[in-house]
């Protein structure tokens, strides 16, 4: 008891000198100093507030006002009933008294700026970002990865960019997207898409269709333009002569003069539409005692085709005429086009024998039909 009583006069004698006290300490640096009484871990050291309940707290509400603003307590325990000077204490530790209600010390959160809170000793990510922020150094290990669950579980601006995280889909323009990728432009008649430089060497041109390569790569389609075909016409004179006159047989496939055409056919290829019509005078007597028949082919590129027309020598100095067409599908670059006649079918006449012809009337035509 003398010892407290002693100490206790020390304390007041000295705030009565200096206006400050110090415990174990001759020379107070502030209002109240406390020094340790040991530094060798031989004796507790510290500061201890009233330690109550929360219950106990609550029941003192009363005796806590402006006045009592700044006390500090401890709570060992939360306020089972929490009023409105107590609802902060829900859980133990230390609380001041802000001259309303209990606040726990340390529980306060902080702007940190930026994106960041800080509470007691957490920085949080959460807030607003209201500065220039730049995410660097990411790589294949030091990735950036966000998981997300549920349907437009992250959004940019308002639907700039919607990620419907249950579907796996990408929303631009809508926050619910029906595929992988749906772009909603927000006006009718406008799909929202565009291609910008989509081939720096050849730039898309109006209309053009757009495909997929065998890689899976979206390209543009050409647009159909007309095939280079250039048409001949030869015909008999009035005076009885004929033009372009040219034996046929059964040998060889022999050209119809003038037939032959060049067709330019753009990147891609095209399928054409072909006709072809040839009138003929048969001239002479051939050796033998029937008449043959003969036909007329088209050729592609020297190759002889499905797309012909046979008709049987209806005898000296008479005309026949030839009607074929056929679609077919030709690669891009040019290609030659002729017909070529021979006697398939002797029927008596002589092998070998060449049958005189004179081209009357001829013309050829080719389209796209794709």
């Amino acid at each position: 008891m003398k010892k407290n009583l002693s100490t206790a006069f020390a304390v007041l004698f000295s705030a009565f000198l200096y206006s400050q006290v110090g415990i174990n300490n001759k020379n107070p640096k502030s209002t109240f100093d406390i020094m340790a009484n040991t530094t060798d871990g031989s004796k507790p050291e510290g500061l201890i507030t009233p330690r109550l309940t929360g219950d106990q707290i609550r029941t003192a509400n009363n005796q806590y006002g402006v006045d009592q603003k700044g006390a500090i307590v401890y709570a060992t325990s939360a306020d089972s009933v929490p009023g409105i000077k107590t609802t902060n204490i829900n859980a133990e530790g230390y609380y001041f008294f802000d001259g309303s209600v209990w606040q726990k010390m340390g529980s306060k959160a902080y702007t940190a700026g930026n994106g960041l809170t800080l509470s007691e000793n957490n920085v949080k990510l959460g807030g607003p970002l209201t500065e220039a922020t730049a995410i660097s150094n990411v790589t294949t290990i030091n990735k950036l990865t966000v998981t997300a669950t549920g349907t437009d579980a992250i959004n940019f601006d308002s639907n700039t960019l919607s990620v419907d995280a249950s579907n796996d889909r990408i929303g631009i323009g809508t926050s619910s997207p029906g595929a992988k990728l749906e772009i909603k432009s927000g006006s009718n008649g406008v799909s929202g898409l565009k291609f910008t430089d989509f081939n720096a060497s050849s730039p898309t041109g109006n209309g053009q269709a757009l495909g997929v390569d065998a890689n899976g790569n979206v390209i543009t389609v050409p647009n159909p333009t007309t095939a280079s075909v250039s048409t001949s016409e030869a015909y008999l004179n009035g005076n009885g002569s004929y033009s372009n006159v040219y034996n046929v047989n059964d040998l060889v496939w022999t050209k119809v003069p003038s037939s032959n055409q060049t067709i330019s056919i753009p990147a891609g290829g095209k399928a054409l539409f072909l006709s072809f019509m040839l009138g003929i005078d048969y001239v002479g007597n051939l050796a033998g005692s029937g008449a043959g028949y003969y036909t007329a082919r088209l050729f592609i590129d020297d190759n002889p085709t499905n797309v012909f027309l046979t008709t049987q020598e209806p005898g000296p100095d008479a005309q026949t005429q030839y009607s074929i067409s056929a679609v077919k599908f030709l690669s891009s670059g040019n290609h030659a086009v002729d017909v070529r006649m021979q006697r398939t079918f002797n029927n008596g006449t002589a092998s070998g024998a060449n049958m005189n012809c004179g081209v009357m009337s001829m013309s050829f035509n080719a389209s796209y039909i794709n």
